[in-house]
């Protein structure tokens, strides 16, 4: 369990267009999954795919 607050992004490898191989979002899932598995809060797991991906590409909250 983390005992501190560390910025965590997510990123996924998963292609942006139908074809053969996985389906969009499937790969970001399974790591998701992957991060919950290893005993990652759900609470970092979330900031990860939201806020602290904002947050590194310059996006800020009006």
């Amino acid at each position: 369990m983390c005992s501190h607050y560390v910025p965590v992004i997510f990123g996924s490898d998963t292609p942006g267009v139908d074809g053969f191989g996985n389906p969009p979002g499937l790969n970001g899932r399974l790591d998701l999954q992957n991060w919950s598995d290893a005993g990652a809060p759900l609470s970092l797991t979330l900031r990860a795919a939201t806020l602290d991906n904002a947050t590194a590409l310059g996006y800020r909250a009006k």
